[in-house]
């Protein structure tokens, strides 16, 4: 997608969890040079603030960093707002690393035993010499802090692993509540595509309910708020979506999935 994109004369830009490379440039203990050319090399001609693999397969290559969603949201603004200010229309692929296990404790809960003090300066590219900051690239946009994320999830009254994945969805939240943000100041809101999507629910690895169906939620131009399909829908429909959205006739490459940009007009997908 990425790549059929460029082709359209789109920029394309990754940030956050890749889980996609071997070889070199494909593990933790390799550079953060070798592991952002990697992600490039699938058609992103920017990769930053990348996870080259899920944190808990991990170990001493990890010691320094844990999940930050603060370095990853402060790439995707660097990302848009270099397509933006050069007038360049973009894909932003954006994959938190959260909810997925190491929990989030740890980096958010200063009263933990195993809490990471270095963790919002932490990352895969090394130790920053300042925190994340968004106010160069937008002046409103503003995230929750580590401290207030925990407490919101203590609110909630859950304990143990399902107090630690409710602050995962608040902190992701808060993020994408960053890019709306910067899109709306940037007044490119109504003219972008935004799609919220997972790729497996609760009971990953089965057929059952929880493991094969997960939310995706759709907005952007043309699209009717508050509109559910119940028709069966995949993650592998997204491509030739995009690619529609965008102009380019998928139709003339060998892609799996149907389009859904102009026949559906969703705002909500729920689908396998």
């Amino acid at each position: 997608m990425a790549t059929a994109l460029r082709a359209c004369n789109y920029t394309t830009g990754a940030v956050g969890k890749w889980h996609l490379s071997t070889g070199t440039g494909g593990s933790y203990s390799d550079s953060y040079a070798a592991q952002q050319a990697a992600v490039q090399a699938a058609g992103f001609d920017y990769a930053d603030g990348i996870y080259i693999s899920n944190l808990n397969t991990c170990t001493t290559a990890c010691d320094g960093f844990t999940h930050n969603m603060e370095w990853i949201t402060e790439k995707a603004l660097a990302f848009m707002n270099g397509a933006i200010t050069s007038g360049t229309p973009f894909l932003l692929y954006f994959n938190p690393t959260v909810p997925h296990t190491p929990l989030v404790r740890e980096a958010l809960d200063s009263t933990y035993s195993s809490y990471n003090a270095n963790a919002v300066r932490g990352t895969p590219a090394g130790t920053l010499t300042s925190d994340p900051s968004f106010s160069p690239y937008c002046t409103g946009c503003t995230m929750a802090s580590r401290s207030n994320v925990w407490a919101a999830a203590t609110n909630t009254g859950f304990t143990g692993k399902s107090k630690s994945m409710a602050a995962s969805v608040y902190w992701i939240d808060q993020a994408v509540g960053v890019i709306y943000d910067y899109l709306e100041e940037k007044n490119a809101l109504s003219n972008t595509y935004i799609v919220v999507t997972s790729d497996n629910g609760d009971a990953k690895g089965t057929a059952y309910e929880q493991g094969v169906r997960c939310m995706q939620h759709v907005k952007g131009p043309g699209i009717s708020a508050g509109k559910t399909v119940t028709d069966l829908v995949a993650n592998y429909d997204l491509a030739p979506t995009v690619l529609e959205w965008a102009g380019a006739r998928s139709q003339a490459l060998q892609v799996d999935g149907v389009s859904r940009g102009v026949e559906s007009r969703v705002i909500a997908l729920y689908g396998w």
